[in-house]
């Protein structure tokens, strides 16, 4: 594997040292197509990760293809608007059934040989599959032969899909993360916005700046002056996550009023906000009026697409009065993310040079960061069950 080339003892030792000592992922990591390759495989193929937004698919007969990890799927809602997940592709000659979202489906038929299929993936129809005018035949057996269903299960608003068949259920997975914010209503969540980026880089370097504060003096002046760096701290879940949190979060008020909040918190949570990673790639924001997820999709080695969307609380949050709020809330998150584009790109640019030996990590700054690497090494060498830790 290109993976064990590039990752030596050496390098391992390097990383594993504590925080201070370590040195970061060898540049090859970031640039390499043969390592990408396999980290679809080995780290987006392996676990829970989001595919969609509930929301979107909450009207029974929608239907919206996408790729993950290198693959077709297919988010299906039938018609009593359970969420499903297929491998989008034909079980006749291998054709993508499905390549552009639509709504109020009752089938979905492959445009090759018209190969038929409903929203649960049965095989319905086979035109002509034994001879013209022989519409069955007993060597194609329907109810063995319908579209390969993925793992998909609903959190929070969002579709998570698993291409690994075995493994804990996604409730089970984040259940250290829902307990911990078990005060949190999320029945409540309504998508509230949207925003999508596109950066030239890998998809590591986005997820491993939204894990450290360090650079908010000089990337991002304006967010530092309400919610500055000193504010903000670091908390593990083992297995499932690391993140940023801050005690000092405050609402922002549009015309003296602000968004609708979650129901019974403390002034403590009120006040709190926490940025969690969830591995691989799923950015959380957990605030007293809002939620976000930011998903980093990879696209190519020095590629990522970047999709933030918004939740808010309760459908009054929804209504017309609040627009100006919920506008306000997702071009604040999107200029966010605009300042840290640059940086981001030019992490990128400098993994191009022979100069670059891995970097190194902040002691007491880049804890996250350094976490998320070494969980990243796990995924990539079997080494264990993906522990997200703290140094040493």
């Amino acid at each position: 594997m290109a993976i064990e080339r590039v990752l030596t003892s050496e390098s391992l030792e390097r990383l594993r040292r504590p925080t201070g000592r370590a040195f970061g992922l060898p540049r090859e990591t970031f640039t390499s197509e043969a390592i990408y390759a396999e980290e679809m495989d080995r780290v987006f193929g392996r676990g829970w990760i989001v595919a969609g937004i509930a929301d979107e698919l909450a009207q029974p007969g929608s239907v919206v293809p996408l790729t993950l990890a290198g693959r077709p799927i297919v988010l299906t809602s039938n018609d009593e608007g359970r969420i499903q997940a297929f491998h989008n592709v034909c079980r006749h000659r291998g054709v993508q059934v499905v390549t552009k979202p639509c709504s109020g489906q009752k089938l979905l038929r492959c445009p090759y040989h018209s190969w038929t299929y409903d929203l649960d993936g049965r095989l319905r129809a086979t035109p002509h599959v034994g001879g013209p005018g022989v519409h069955n035949h007993p060597d194609i057996r329907k109810s063995e032969t319908g579209l390969v269903p993925v793992r998909c299960e609903v959190w929070a608003g969002l579709v998570f899909v698993n291409f690994a068949a075995g493994g804990p259920g996604l409730l089970t997975f984040l259940a250290p993360l829902i307990e911990r914010w078990k005060a949190y209503d999320f029945t409540r969540l309504r998508l509230g916005g949207t925003a999508t980026f596109e950066i030239k880089a890998n998809w590591k370097l986005a997820v491993e700046n939204f894990s450290e504060s360090y650079h908010l003096p000089w990337v991002h002046a304006g967010l530092n002056s309400y919610s500055p760096m000193e504010d903000h701290g670091c908390f593990f879940i083992p297995g499932l996550c690391q993140g940023q949190l801050s005690r000092n979060y405050a609402q922002a008020p549009v015309d003296g009023r602000t968004l609708p909040r979650f129901p019974g918190l403390s002034p403590a949570q009120e006040k709190l906000a926490e940025y969690p990673v969830v591995f691989p790639n799923l950015m959380l924001g957990l605030h007293a009026d809002h939620f976000f997820a930011l998903t980093a999709v990879p696209v190519a080695p020095d590629r990522t697409y970047e999709r933030f969307d918004l939740f808010v609380i309760g459908d009054e949050a929804l209504e017309p009065e609040f627009a100006p709020h919920r506008a306000q809330v997702v071009e604040a998150w999107r200029s966010i993310n605009v300042e840290d584009i640059d940086v981001v790109e030019r992490m990128q640019v400098g993994r191009t040079s022979p100069a670059m030996d891995g970097g190194r990590f902040a002691p007491g700054q880049d804890d996250c960061v350094h976490a998320f690497e070494l969980a990243w090494v796990d995924a990539m060498t079997d080494g264990g069950d993906r522990s997200v830790r703290a140094a040493d």
